[in-house]
């Protein structure tokens, strides 16, 4: 399993961190928006693993991978 970093987005304040693991990228941005789904102050969430952005999700937008492997 890899860890995977996710910030959650909120206005101007700092984002709130949270870490998963999961087994591969896909399960981890499922996993992560399922999250962001549940914490309505938040407007979107970053997932990163390592130094790589993995995806930016963004509530009612699609999802952003800026890397795709």
């Amino acid at each position: 399993m890899a860890a995977y970093k996710c910030y959650f987005l909120r206005g101007v304040s700092a984002p709130a961190l949270q870490t998963i693991e999961c087994d591969l990228d896909g399960e981890a941005i499922n996993h992560a928006t399922s999250l962001l789904d549940a914490k309505p102050e938040h407007y979107g969430i970053e997932i990163w693993k390592d130094a790589l952005l993995l995806a930016r999700v963004v509530k009612g937008a699609s999802i952003e991978r800026p890397h795709r492997i």
